[in-house]
């Protein structure tokens, strides 16, 4: 499942999107313990720079504000089809 969702935060492609809430809801059911879904979209964009420091220059940031505020949207509230457009959108 960790592997299907890291796909989604690194595509938004909604296909791993639907893999891995059907692969959660699963485990849920089954009576796994497990964690809810959080997007790290965000963290991956702003480190995957050939150089740290680039992540980190104020131009990036400020474009990444947006996609980490749909992030944390997402995140509080995952079952929200509104908030998952959002985020797609902002990124």
């Amino acid at each position: 499942m960790d592997q299907i969702w890291g796909k989604f935060c690194n595509s938004l492609d909604m296909k791993y999107w639907d893999q891995a809430q059907e692969m959660w809801q699963k485990l849920d059911e089954d009576g796994a313990s497990v964690n809810l879904l959080q997007a790290d979209t965000k963290d991956r964009f702003q480190n995957s720079f050939q150089f740290e420091e680039v992540g980190r220059n104020d131009r990036v940031v400020e474009i990444l504000e947006p996609l980490e505020i749909a992030q944390k949207n997402l995140n509080a509230n995952p079952n929200n089809q509104i908030l998952l457009q959002k985020f797609i959108m902002s990124s």
